[in-house]
């Protein structure tokens, strides 16, 4: 009887401190939704985790967005070694096959930009360095260069001194600038449009070679390539990482999504990763209770 009243003590404690505990990690997750009584909601309802659902979605967010996939986390990963090597890499090795295709340059460009705006393009360019090859001869003077070349070798030319005496400077001089305006006049009426079936012929020939050929044999400088492209994607990282998780959104996507979860959804997720840990808080509790039984007897 003595014995049996010595254990009732630690028996009856332990007891308490196990149904305590398990009432109390319960109390965590449920009840689920608030209890009414009328206008009145029950203290305790919903439990602790589905009540604080909004407050704990936003601190998991914020906790993932600061700690976990801050800008500095970001920057660390993207600019690893193996990350760099596989982007960079990745897309030198896309240069090169491109660089080595047997299609054309216009092909390319054509199904980059699509038939019609290309052909519109290559309109553009062609008029373009037309004008500007039109306007450069004009700027320099050909007709006195004309002259002053022919001049000289008019000069070397003629052998008869009688001839030369009448060839003086002035004279060959006085020729200058009608010639210079013939050519201007000769420029504005049709060399443009030669000027232009030339620049045409050239562009489409180029166009359409494939690039190895234009470009010759890429290994050669491919690891230059390939160094070019390491430094602007570290530059891009550098300076980018900040607006980079901005974008990502990471903060407030986990905050949507907790806060959209169900609470059995959201009790599921967290017994998940903590229930050996809520397991071992309800038996605490029994040894808890039964160790102050013992100690009650002494005292």
């Amino acid at each position: 009887m003595q014995i049996a009243a010595m254990l009732s003590g630690p028996v009856i404690g332990a007891v308490i401190g196990y149904f305590t505990n398990y009432i109390a990690v319960k109390m965590l997750f449920h009840p689920r939704n608030p209890v009414k009584i009328g206008k009145y909601t029950l203290p305790f309802t919903p439990g602790i985790i589905p009540g604080r659902k909004k407050d704990l979605a936003r601190a998991i967010g914020h906790t993932v967005e600061d700690e976990l996939f801050g800008a500095n986390e970001v920057r660390r990963i993207l600019l690893d070694e193996k990350t760099e090597e596989a982007v960079a890499g990745g897309i030198a090795k896309e240069v090169e096959t491109i660089l080595n295709s047997e299609d054309s340059m216009g092909s390319m460009l054509s199904g980059v930009m699509g038939e019609e705006t290309y052909e519109e393009k290559k309109k553009c360019l062609q008029s373009m360095v037309t004008d500007r090859i039109t306007d450069r001869i004009g700027q320099m003077n050909l007709g006195h260069l004309l002259m002053d070349k022919g001049a000289d070798v008019i000069r070397q030319v003629i052998s008869n001194p009688f001839i030369a005496m009448f060839l003086t400077p002035d004279l060959l001089h006085s020729f200058e600038e009608p010639i210079n305006e013939h050519v201007n006049q000769w420029l504005d009426a049709e060399g443009k449009a030669i000027i232009q079936g030339y620049v045409e012929e050239e562009t489409e020939s180029l166009t359409g070679k494939p690039l190895k050929e234009l470009i010759g044999e890429s290994g050669q400088y491919m690891p230059a390539v390939k160094s070019a492209l390491c430094r602007a994607y570290e530059h891009f990282v550098e300076n980018n990482a900040d607006s980079v998780v901005k974008q990502f959104r990471i903060g407030e996507i986990i905050e949507e999504r907790v806060a959209a979860m169900s609470n059995e959804s959201l009790e599921a997720m967290i017994l998940s990763v903590m229930k050996n840990e809520l397991g071992m808080i309800v038996k605490l509790g029994a040894v808890i209770g039964f160790v102050i039984g013992i100690l009650n007897n002494f005292i």
